[in-house]
């Protein structure tokens, strides 16, 4: 288990460097094996075992006489404000694009009717996207809303921006719950996003309200793991003696 154990420290270190960019870009080589177990510390064997996970992982591409090639960069997002993945990109627009794949009208389910306060049954509008980063699909979302919405799919086939869209049309947004977990990626997903059946995804539940609490949208995204990673900062709350945040 020890080097396991090891080999799983290196890996981390690793990766975190890479996708923070600092051992260079897709498609340049990392340091040679030596040099690498001269700067963790540690030994071929650990060092090869941790590249061959991140080769797994499809961080690092290994090419026998050649070194190990970096193939994967993430998309870091601060998921603090509420904002669309990849906003804060220069050239966003022309980088992310939506593409709708299915779009209809339908009596609201129960459940969806419950958050959008309507009765079940109601007629709304539902849509499936796909949502691509440089010509990579990279989410896929199924958005329920109220049918006087419906002017929002020419925007978010643009540029994938549910809140720009929203707010294009005279919504003044408020608050966002959104449910984040980690799924895998079912046949029909996957072949939609071009991973492998059980890929790592990460779920979104997204319920968004207008500035007055009224709820306009609810929608759950799929996000390919190996895109886009969160960032947030979170301050510190001293807690009391039964470890309660304090009143007030």
């Amino acid at each position: 288990m020890r080097r396991a154990d090891d080999a799983l420290q290196v890996l981390d270190i690793l990766r975190t460097s890479i996708l923070a960019g600092h051992m260079g870009e897709v498609g340049d080589a990392l340091p040679p094996e030596a040099e690498l177990m001269a700067a963790l510390g540690a030994g071929r064997n650990v060092v090869r075992e941790a590249l061959d996970g991140l080769r797994q992982e499809g961080i690092v591409e290994r090419v026998r006489g050649a070194g190990t090639f970096i193939v994967t960069s993430k998309l870091h997002h601060r998921f603090s404000t509420l904002r669309a993945v990849g906003s804060d990109l220069e050239d966003r627009d022309g980088r992310i694009r939506g593409e709708i794949l299915r779009e209809e009208r339908l009596g609201a389910p129960e459940l969806v009717a419950t958050f959008l306060g309507v009765a079940p049954g109601e007629l709304l509008h539902r849509i499936e996207v796909r949502t691509f980063l440089d010509d990579q699909p990279c989410w896929l979302t199924t958005s329920y809303f109220l049918p006087e919405l419906v002017g929002v799919t020419h925007f978010v086939e643009k540029n994938g921006d549910w809140y720009l869209a929203l707010e294009a049309l005279g919504y003044v947004l408020g608050d966002s719950e959104v449910v984040i977990e980690a799924v895998v990626a079912g046949p029909g997903v996957a072949t939609l996003l071009c991973v492998e059946v059980g890929s790592a995804l990460m779920r979104f539940e997204r319920r968004i309200f207008d500035h007055h609490g009224r709820p306009l949208e609810i929608g759950f995204v799929r996000s390919r793991g190996d895109k886009v990673a969160l960032v947030q900062t979170l301050p510190r709350v001293r807690l009391d003696g039964m470890g309660r945040p304090p009143r007030g």
